[in-house]
């Protein structure tokens, strides 16, 4: 087990938004830091991460992120995520808005099942039908997954507050066969075991192993700059269509699923947003 920390300093714009995210991780054996510079555009949408350019239309969905682009169709559901000789994915959904399947050009074709009447949002079965891999997952009366089975072989899961896994255990020898740690946005910082693919991640959405991008039922979360690919008052939150984490401490829990939202008291502002929510609807339905 590697034993990490992290500190993490923002500075925020006038509007809340973050214009630098500074972080510094040590170890028992080194010192690093890094910092990010992000831009946005008058909407408060974000138009550069780093060095990565984030491309938004009128509808406010991101449509490249990169070299990566990403389709949508009429309900605001992410159907296609590709980059030129890398990847590309298409995606299905069933009559919940859940996805449901999965394809790739590698020749993976993944089907999900969700089988627990109590709890039809949670995955509890994946099937890929490339190598013929079935695994289950069991939640406890939270939701947070604690047990899966990859086959035959059968695993233990600590997730943190959130539902986010951290360690895996072989539940033969009870040895530590994947550690995770990430950042404030969700973010991996540090993966000790890549090629082991859990595909419950951070808040227990569910990872793209290609994207590296979250499935929350139809939102999509890009944990890389913390923010929904399409609106997210379309769905979870009503009253906003800005996500704003920017202010997350630790003794503040402000994550992707549980954030505190902006209201904005300019009536010009409020009426605004009320009449694109109203026409963005009208394109879902």
């Amino acid at each position: 087990m590697m034993l990490m920390d992290n500190l993490l300093k923002w500075m925020v714009g006038t509007n809340g938004n973050s214009l630098t995210i500074k972080m510094e991780t040590w170890s028992l054996c080194s010192t690093w830091g890094n910092r990010i510079d992000i831009l946005h555009d008058v909407g408060d949408r974000i138009v550069s991460f780093s060095d990565t350019p984030y491309v938004v239309d009128g509808r406010g969905f991101v449509i490249q992120r990169g070299e990566e682009s990403f389709a949508y169709n009429t309900k605001g559901q992410l159907t296609k995520a590709s980059r030129n000789g890398r990847y590309d994915v298409e995606y299905y959904y069933n009559t919940r808005g859940m996805i449901a399947v999965r394809k790739d050009n590698f020749g993976n074709l993944t089907q999900f099942f969700y089988s627990d009447l109590s709890k039809p949002d949670k995955v509890t079965h994946i099937y890929n039908n490339n190598d013929g891999k079935t695994t289950s997952f069991l939640y406890d009366d939270r939701g947070f997954l604690i047990f899966m089975v990859v086959n035959k072989e059968a695993y233990y899961i600590a997730t943190d507050h959130n539902g986010s896994p951290l360690l895996v255990f072989d539940r033969k020898g009870g040895e530590v066969v994947k550690e995770v740690h990430r950042g404030p946005y969700g973010h991996v910082l540090f993966d000790s075991n890549p090629h082991f693919y859990l595909p419950i991640d951070f808040q227990a959405g569910i990872l793209d192993p290609l994207t590296g991008m979250l499935h929350f039922g139809e939102m999509i979360y890009d944990s890389l700059a913390g923010q929904w690919l399409t609106p997210a008052g379309m769905k979870f939150f009503i009253m906003s269509l800005v996500l704003n984490i920017c202010t997350s401490t630790a003794s503040t829990r402000m994550t992707p699923l549980t954030s505190t939202r902006r209201i904005r008291t300019n009536w010009v502002t409020l009426i605004f947003e009320f009449l694109y929510f109203i026409s963005f609807w009208k394109n879902l339905f």
